[in-house]
């Protein structure tokens, strides 16, 4: 009875859960810019793209750096997000970038899984 009942929970959590929990979504801005950084938990990669430009999206992976951060890889360089300040610096200069949660963009939803289709 107990594996029943387990299953079943299971399947309504499941069931529940929706699409924009495998997703953190940053709007990070430096006075300057604003980038939207789309980072899915589940296979550690991202999305980068201007918020003025939805359409030039750069992609990467990331890795847990040490407790509190993220660090991002890119062809163009890399990038860390202190996970509790919610700030992007820069490795290579003194740049940074306040950043705050922000819910899914529904566009970018609805490119990921016409993405994710062949």
């Amino acid at each position: 009875m107990k594996k029943i009942t387990i299953t079943i929970i299971a399947l309504i959590a499941v069931s529940c859960s929706d699409a924009g929990d495998k997703y953190i979504s940053l709007m990070c801005d430096d006075g300057r810019d604003t980038v939207n950084l789309i980072l899915n938990k589940e296979n550690f990669t991202f999305d980068a793209y201007m918020t003025d430009e939805p359409n030039n999206i750069r992609s990467g992976t990331y890795k847990e750096e040490g407790e509190n951060y993220y660090y991002l890889d890119t062809e163009f360089g890399g990038g860390f997000i202190d996970r509790r300040s919610l700030v992007l610096t820069s490795p290579e200069s003194d740049d940074s970038a306040p950043c705050k949660k922000i819910d899914l963009p529904e566009q970018y939803l609805n490119k990921a899984s016409v993405k994710n289709q062949i």
